[in-house]
């Protein structure tokens, strides 16, 4: 993103997103003890122009398992040259909510489909109920395997 643009003054705008996505790097970094390079060498990075772009996919990193960490950078450049860097730090229980919120939602569906499921496993003792009580075993049988056969 411009910010400010004059003649012979150009200000800029871009926006990192810095991340560990494997285990070895992030046990690395978390050791404390760097033998084999900076820590900051081991994340892999994204650079936008755009904000909105880099705070999407800086929140979609934020809940995914396979990201070990992440962290959200701003850079201003003045002329060309770096002036400022600053590290974005959104609320400190953001994660916890975004995943509080996605586990919520996943707990629901899954309650959903637990009380469909005890629902329709009543229905089928039911239906065998019937069928043994009847003696129509071998009906239902030939039934099942006619429509089969035909698709």
């Amino acid at each position: 993103m411009i910010t400010y643009q004059k003649d012979g003054v150009a200000i800029k705008t871009t926006y990192s997103v810095e991340y560990i996505d494997n285990k070895k790097d992030a046990d690395y970094v978390n050791a404390g003890i760097y033998n084999h390079g900076e820590p900051w060498e081991r994340y892999k990075k994204k650079e936008f122009t755009d904000a909105d772009k880099a705070f999407s996919l800086y929140m979609v990193m934020l809940v995914r398992e396979d990201i070990y960490d992440v962290q959200f950078f701003e850079s201003v450049y003045l002329n060309g040259e770096l002036v400022r860097e600053q590290y974005v730090e959104g609320v400190p229980t953001l994660r916890y909510s975004l995943k509080t919120a996605v586990n919520r939602l996943q707990q629901t569906q899954m309650d959903r489909l637990q009380s469909t499921n005890a629902a329709l496993s009543e229905e089928l003792e039911l239906y065998q109920a019937f069928v043994n009580r009847y003696k129509i075993e071998q009906r239902i049988k030939d039934f099942r395997d006619e429509r089969w056969a035909a698709s």
